[in-house]
């Protein structure tokens, strides 16, 4: 089958060694499969590469969701500016580099859109000369404040391991100091073990503005949200939205907490992450009691070996509610130790987000050229508007919502071609102790649109499986959006 993929270089790395030609590699995980137009709960690592000479790639790995063990692998070779195109954002680029801590803090404080360079063969280190030391970088984080002023800017992700066949939770931190000393280290957890394989714990002695770099585009404005029903509407008008988090201005019911969870401040920035407001306060079916209505989930692997997940939700009380879940993902007999912590929007929570309009897209062919043009895309999927012809369940008063970062269009420029994009996020669950929540979209291209909702887990019977099972939802239209962060469409760059 002709298949056409569209994917966001969100992290990257870049060699350049004698023996080799230069290239740059760009790293993609977690779009969900499908298969037979259905999502199976399985995921796809994506390296994609670029070099020197004009030879491009990707290679792409399937991931089993239950084993996170390596299932099948994929690729294709072209030539750059004929069978792979590069695109870049027409405007809203980054034009200045933070120079200082304060400069750096204040910036995350604000909200602002940060990409990050870690230029690691300028840094001190202890590697013999025989190692590669490459350049990298990401548009994917969140940070924290410890005490001590030690601001540690994170990004996990997911990569293949050094033993066939097997998978890494991976995490690269980057701990800077008031004095503009950066040390960067990384964790590459094996999902089957949970050893550490980074070879290299001595980690890298950078300079904040020099070899790590933060830039920004000087000329944002963003906008703050200060209520439940402003964040509501900024999410409904697709807005790329932040938080940070004051934890001195945050109530805990807990009268301890482990010091790695009393950071001064605390950001989510997790742009493909799912985004449920649910009218209903019904979570992907799994309903509480006075649960506040929008939530975003999130995770972060901590240094220690414990996984640490963390998630939002969002209150009509004008209140972000924190559940922070602790535990060994890999022992089925360890029980999360939980921590609560409850802020108010607008003094213990501050949300932002770029002051960019959006223009709402309603067929196949604007989707498709808008992320083939390289445009920031967020679907919104009113259930309101869907149907369920298995009859199976009632999801009407709830809405979700996902950044759209990569697509997958099968059968392009012809009568059968469609579209499908999928977002998935990690969360809690008292019997599988975490789960996949996804949901996969396909558009063909008569604009009929069927959703796909999954929540991935081991469920009473020790089965791991989907608890929505064979559910699926036939849509008159799905709303997506297009943030206006070009001002021209983007030029292809071979």
């Amino acid at each position: 089958m002709i298949m056409l993929l569209s994917v966001h270089f969100d992290t990257w790395q870049h060699t350049e060694i004698e023996s080799e030609v230069p290239t740059v590699v760009a790293l993609q995980s977690f779009a969900t499969r499908e298969t037979d137009v259905r999502p199976d709960g399985t995921f796809v690592l994506v390296y994609s590469f670029v070099s020197s000479d004009g030879h491009a790639m990707f290679d792409s790995y399937e991931i089993e969701g239950e084993t996170g063990l390596v299932v099948n692998n994929y690729g294709a070779d072209c030539t750059a500016g004929v069978g792979a195109f590069f695109v870049e954002r027409g405007s809203h680029q980054p034009d200045t580099t933070l120079g200082t801590y304060d400069e750096l803090l204040t910036a995350l404080l604000e909200g602002r859109r940060l990409t990050i360079t870690d230029v690691a063969t300028e840094c001190e280190h202890p590697l013999p000369a025989e190692v590669t030391v490459a350049e990298g970088g990401s548009t994917y984080y969140q940070y924290y404040v410890l005490p001590g002023q030690v601001l540690v800017v994170e990004f996990p992700g997911v990569a293949l391991s050094v033993n066939e066949g097997e998978t890494v939770y991976t995490v690269v931190r980057l701990f800077v100091s008031q004095d503009g000393s950066v040390f960067v280290s990384a964790n590459y957890f094996n999902t089957q073990t949970w050893e550490d394989e980074y070879p290299y714990p001595e980690g890298f002695q950078c300079v904040l503005g020099d070899s790590v770099r933060f830039h920004h585009a000087s000329g944002d404005s963003y906008d703050s949200f200060e209520t439940y029903d402003d964040l509501d509407e900024a999410f409904l008008n697709g807005k790329d939205i932040r938080v940070s988090l004051d934890s001195t201005m945050c109530i805990s019911p807990n009268d301890t907490a482990p010091e790695v969870l009393r950071p001064i401040q605390m950001n989510c920035n997790r742009g493909e992450d799912l985004r449920a407001k649910l009218e209903c306060a019904c979570a992907l079916g799994q309903c509480v009691e006075d649960p506040p209505d929008c939530e975003i989930a999130g995770e972060k692997w901590e240094v220690f070996g414990d996984m640490i997940l963390q998630e939002y939700y969002v209150a009509p009380d004008n209140v972000l509610y924190v559940k922070v879940s602790i535990f060994n993902p890999i022992a089925p007999d360890d029980v999360p130790d939980v921590y609560l912590f409850q802020c108010v929007i607008g003094e213990g929570a501050a949300f932002t987000a770029p002051s960019f309009g959006r223009t709402e897209l309603m067929d196949y062919v604007a989707v498709v050229e808008a992320e083939l043009n390289g445009a920031k895309l967020s679907a919104e999927i009113d259930f309101n508007e869907c149907v369920d012809p298995t009859g199976e369940i009632d999801l009407r008063g709830v809405r979700v919502g996902a950044y759209l970062q990569d697509l997958i269009v099968f059968s392009p420029a012809t009568a059968e071609a469609r579209l499908f994009s999928s977002a998935f996020t990690l969360s809690s669950d008292p019997i599988s102790r975490f789960a996949y929540e996804t949901f996969g979209v396909t558009l063909d291209a008569s604009n009929n649109a069927i959703v796909f909702p999954g929540f991935w887990r081991y469920d009473e019977n020790g089965e791991w499986g989907n608890a929505f099972g064979e559910t699926f939802l036939e849509c008159m239209k799905v709303m997506s959006h297009i943030y206006l962060l070009q001002d021209k469409i983007p030029s292809s760059t071979p």
